[in-house]
């Protein structure tokens, strides 16, 4: 009120670097009487309640003041009740060192499963999405387990990492080098097994053969 206060007379409020009436110490935001906790701000008490209404951040996903624990990440800070994966509604995981684990989205996070089912790779041969890891094989994407020959099952993953991979003509899955040639390779004229992809055959009296089966 800017009225003089007699400090031996009156009951007066020490605070905020000044003096006040009791009845005039009030949060400069909400209007309400202070009488217990308050904090100042340039000069002036506030509430906690009105402190934080009015300068506090507000929550990302709930938009309520944050008055304790806080959660920055993505630019943006979350209440760590309401960091949780955007599309399941499941908290965020932690790894063994306390740090969120997360993959972000249009600045918004999702836990590794439904980040991969949404925007992941999907694998050519299972059809479910390829969380972490994963091998690029005849322009598709596997899980390591699934990069296996069509035919007889023999993993394929390390071929994958130098050597050739044969994709069938007809249903552009991976076979191994000899059940390529056994299945759709021109048998040798001689020994009738394969001639495999790789291998210069000869072409003799309407036959093909292996070099080393091109004898009299």
């Amino acid at each position: 009120c800017n009225d003089h206060v007699l400090l031996d007379v009156e009951d007066v409020v020490e605070a905020c670097g000044g003096y006040w009436h009791p009845e005039h110490f009030r949060c400069a935001a909400t209007g309400v009487q202070l009488e217990e906790e308050y904090i100042t701000k340039d000069g002036m008490p506030y509430s906690v309640d009105g402190y934080f209404e009015k300068f506090g951040e507000k929550c990302t996903k709930c938009g309520l003041v944050m008055k304790e624990q806080v959660v920055n990440v993505l630019g943006q800070k979350w209440h760590p009740e309401c960091f949780v994966c955007t599309s399941s509604g499941n908290p965020i995981p932690k790894n063994d060192e306390g740090m969120y684990v997360y993959f972000a989205h249009d600045l918004m996070p999702y836990c590794e499963e439904e980040y991969a089912r949404l925007f992941g790779e999907t694998c050519a041969r299972c059809d479910q999405p390829i969380t972490s890891g994963g091998v690029e094989a005849l322009g598709m994407h596997w899980h390591e387990d699934c990069l296996t020959c069509q035919s007889c099952t023999r993993p394929l993953n390390e071929l994958a990492k130098g050597k050739p991979i044969y994709q069938g003509p007809k249903d552009g899955m991976p076979y191994c080098l000899r059940c390529y040639g056994r299945k759709f390779g021109d048998a040798c004229a001689a020994c009738k097994f394969p001639i495999n992809p790789g291998e210069v055959p000869v072409e003799a009296l309407g036959k093909v053969f292996h070099k080393q089966h091109f004898c009299c």
